[in-house]
């Protein structure tokens, strides 16, 4: 028997009258979910309802069987009747005439929205779901509190350690993979146990040299010692001195690829060897140039030291500096019209730092040219404000378009392994936080950390000529797309994927993915999957998104 609730609406009536939302599973209805802002409730009610029909004109929003915004926090749901053709234009159609008969009601009989329910400080979801571990720390909070949670954070992740390596499939290796039986791979192996068996001993023999009170001047003299020795190792073993690397394979690149700019930064324990293969592999991928600012390694150990002072005191180191030069100076050439950035693990604490400059300093209408993908990313948080333009009532041409809104960077997608323990710690433990994470996230069900070995590999593989197969589980993996999904950084439910998590969340408004479910053959709807949704798996080869890839035809054309 279905369960049958009624609730209190978002709406009232001078008269204390409430307009209910029935919630019958039995029966067809379909909710209309439009995400605000906190800034958002400067506006008055009908302004409220104006933005709302923007954004719905502008598929910025999300279908599901029920209201959302008793569950979620800054976000309004408008109930469309079965009686409607349930196809996702019709409802869109639909929850639009609703918003406007609102704002109608609002002019002329005193409707008035719920605002303190509406825009309220916390959501019974969360309550749920952080219940028992409690709320992460805001990234803005004391260092030295974000450092004790992320030391307990890790603790209770450590059970992933092995993942970081498995599964290590050495003889299927190819040669730009990390384990791949080489000389040089197999040197840098060596190397870093080697380092991580010197850091550890180093840090445990400190407290001891305390507790025998050994003079200061002889610990000092100690310290630099073991630094300087540290630092010969890694420069001259792994590193080298190139701070700014290039892909080495030849290229022919198409039409277009002139005016794009890709840059990688590299996680941790990669020295001059394997961020090469990074890039390297990413050009195979893609079929561009790809330029990597070094993020060098000082062995695991101390990288991971360096992890959480970058991550917890938001300290940029000299390529995160470097980094932000490059991304910018990208940004600011005319001759530039799209730059993409690349991360991996560190990388990501070191990207988050990097867009949080950004942010600062340069417009929407510049940063709208950047993307950003990231793998195994390590960040507690990753920023993509929306901005919102409310249009001049005098220059509206159509009743229908009233405000001017998106998010400032272009477009955001992160994907990870679910059983790598930095994404455990980074991506994977912070999406979920309202406002923390912004952009798409994919979820492989499988471990593995390394770049080309467990990420590329897998979610990109390359074919015996070296362009990426048309094919490959992960991007075949079904999606199931009528589930309530989040907006691009906001509270909601993750897509439900069969038999594993694939996709936790999506910026899209959800009619984009029932269009291409509705792409019928024979009257029979096409399955989705991931494939359908990741933006970078149309880069590869050399491609480009659709709607570039239409623009380009249009200037050609001109």
């Amino acid at each position: 028997m279905a369960k049958h609730t009624n609730l209190r609406g978002m709406f009232n009536y001078p008269n204390g009258r409430n307009i209910r939302e029935e919630h019958n599973p039995a029966k067809i209805n379909q909710w209309v979910t439009v995400f605000l802002n906190w800034a958002d409730h400067k506006y008055n009610d009908e302004e409220l309802m104006d933005l709302v029909v923007a954004r719905i004109n502008a598929r910025d929003g999300i279908i599901s069987s029920q209201p959302v915004h008793h569950d979620v926090k800054w976000c309004l749901s408008l109930r469309v009747p079965g009686y409607w053709n349930p196809s996702d234009v019709s409802i869109a159609a639909a929850a639009r005439v609703i918003a406007q008969w609102h704002k109608s009601e609002m002019r002329h009989a005193g409707m008035k929205i719920n605002r303190r329910y509406l825009f309220r400080g916390n959501n019974r979801r969360r309550k749920r779901q952080f219940g028992k571990e409690g709320t992460p720390l805001p990234y803005t909070a004391s260092p030295i509190k974000l450092l004790w949670s992320d030391l307990s954070l890790f603790i209770s992740k450590i059970w992933a350690l092995p993942g970081i390596f498995l599964p290590l499939y050495i003889t299927r290796t190819r040669e730009l993979d990390e384990f791949y039986p080489s000389f040089r791979n197999g040197a840098t192996v060596l190397i870093h146990i080697f380092l991580v068996v010197y850091q550890l001993a180093f840090l445990l023999s400190l407290p001891i040299m305390l507790v025998c009170m050994i003079p200061g001047l002889w610990i000092l003299i100690y310290l630099v010692i073991a630094f300087t020795t540290n630092y010969a190792i890694v420069m001259l073993m792994l590193n080298g001195f190139q701070r700014v690397l290039v892909s080495q394979i030849p290229v022919a690149e198409r039409p277009g690829h002139e005016r794009e700019r890709w840059l990688y930064i590299n996680g941790i324990a990669a020295g001059h060897h394997w961020v090469q293969m990074n890039i390297d592999q990413l050009s195979y991928t893609f079929g561009r140039k790809v330029t990597a600012v070094h993020n060098r390694t000082a062995g695991i150990v101390f990288d991971l030291i360096e992890c959480l002072i970058q991550r917890d005191f938001s300290y940029a180191t000299d390529d995160i500096r470097r980094s932000y030069a490059l991304v910018k100076e990208a940004l600011l050439n005319p001759e530039c019209d799209k730059v993409v950035l690349l991360l991996h693990s560190q990388g990501g604490i070191e990207g988050g730092l990097v867009l949080d400059w950004l942010l600062d300093e340069l417009p929407h209408d510049l940063l709208r040219h950047l993307e950003v993908y990231t793998f195994g990313n390590a960040a507690n948080h990753f920023n993509n404000p929306r901005w919102t333009k409310l249009a001049s009532p005098q220059r509206i041409s159509r009743p229908d378009i009233v405000h001017e809104f998106g998010q400032s960077i272009g477009h955001i997608e992160h994907y990870a392994n679910a059983g790598d323990i930095v994404a455990l710690g980074g991506v994977l433990h912070f999406v979920d936080v309202p406002n923390r994470y912004m952009g798409r996230l994919f979820v492989r069900p499988n471990s593995g950390h390394l770049f080309n070995m467990h990420y590329l590999g897998n979610m990109f593989a390359l074919g015996p000529d070296m362009k990426v197969l048309d094919s490959n589980p992960f991007m075949d993996m079904e999606v199931e797309p009528w589930a309530t999904a989040g907006i691009n950084g906001y509270d909601g439910p993750p897509h439900r994927v069969r038999y594993q998590p694939t996709i936790a969340r999506d910026e899209a408004f959800l009619p984009t993915a029932l269009s291409l479910q509705r792409s019928q053959t024979n009257g029979v709807d096409r399955v989705l999957r991931v494939k359908d949704f990741s933006r970078l798996w149309q880069y590869r080869n050399g491609g480009c998104p659709k709607e570039i890839e239409a623009q380009h035809d249009n200037d050609t054309h001109e």
